[in-house]
């Protein structure tokens, strides 16, 4: 996988594909397999081409068990994709037994450092110039044509209270630097903190 990095600790990471799949490739089959045996119970692909399957599965620990493979196209700007992203995170978050979700696009940049902004907002209160920090930050310097109006997006983002988690939850799920501290010395110091968030 290319640029994997943590979102929420021991529960969301985001990448993209390895450099060997052809450009514009979802994970094939055995890579789902692959994630599997790694602990992870669903993967959520940001862009739009064909799924190769919709679920893997593989034995862990004595049991079988399955992977689901997903699509949420996160950079529309109908809001329906963001929603499936934020309810499968929260699902996770309350169940008893979390399985590790990835979220992925082709670079682990773009879409997914969009949706990862989102989620640091959404579930850890992150502020809104801090999440467009990180995008920044995490985005390599990777050129897009699309960038102002992502980091509008991000800042701008209005958290749904539905999700919304108490302060304990934050604190077992969210990394320390996304949480908001009135003592925080700078926004640049505190995103490139959470940026540097790799496996």
């Amino acid at each position: 996988m290319r640029n994997l990095r943590i979102v929420l600790p021991k529960l969301v990471f985001r990448s993209g594909v390895s450099r060997k799949l052809r450009a514009g490739s979802a994970f094939p089959k055995r890579a789902l397999a692959a994630l599997c045996r790694a602990g992870f119970g669903k993967v959520i692909f940001l862009y739009s081409p064909p799924l190769p399957a919709a679920s893997a599965s593989c034995q862990r620990d004595g049991h079988d068990i399955l992977l689901a493979y997903e699509q949420a196209l996160v950079m529309r700007r109908n809001d329906t994709a963001r929603k499936h992203v934020f309810a499968a995170i929260h699902a996770e978050i309350l169940a008893p037994e979390p399985k590790l979700i990835l979220l992925h696009d082709f670079a682990g940049r773009h879409a997914a450092g969009f949706i990862a902004a989102l989620v640091l907002r959404q579930f850890c209160g992150t502020d809104g110039p801090t999440a467009r920090q990180y995008w920044l930050d995490t985005a390599d310097r990777s050129p897009v044509a699309s960038q102002d109006s992502i980091l509008w997006r991000i800042e701008h983002f209005e958290p749904y209270p539905e999700w919304n988690l108490d302060d304990a939850q934050r604190q077992a799920h969210c990394p320390a630097e996304a949480l908001p501290h009135p003592t925080i010395p700078t926004k640049a110091s505190y995103s490139s903190s959470l940026a540097r968030g790799r496996r």
